[in-house]
């Protein structure tokens, strides 16, 4: 997985989207056991044949569901470092506390499954 905490995170994210994001890696560490920095980077890489051991139905939250669904199914996980630049043209698809109750509900949803 990648992470702009351990790369460069140039993205010029609000501090309520940095503080919202370190909130939801700590309760998904929590649950998980697992050690990262970073539970909604987009950069993600699996193994082609572990993919049919884990359950995937999100579309718009797929990151922190393949983080659960990848420690409950006993993959390993490590981070690498990304750079993340600042958006260029559009806006974020993530607007304020709508995104938020997406993520919370697609953890636990994943937690529970």
């Amino acid at each position: 997985m990648g992470s702009r905490y351990r790369g460069r995170d140039r993205s010029g994210n609000s501090m309520t989207r940095r503080g919202g994001i370190r909130a939801f890696t700590w309760v998904i560490n929590r649950l998980t056991r697992a050690d990262i920095t970073d539970c909604t980077n987009g950069f993600r890489a699996i193994r082609g044949d572990r993919l049919g051991e884990l359950t995937l139905t999100e579309e718009r939250f797929s990151a922190p569901e393949l983080i659960i669904e990848a420690r409950k199914n006993g993959l390993r996980i490590r981070e690498v470092p990304v750079t993340i630049r600042e958006r260029e043209a559009g806006e974020t698809k993530k607007p304020g506390l709508g995104y938020a109750v997406g993520l919370a509900r697609t953890i636990v949803v994943t937690w529970i499954r």
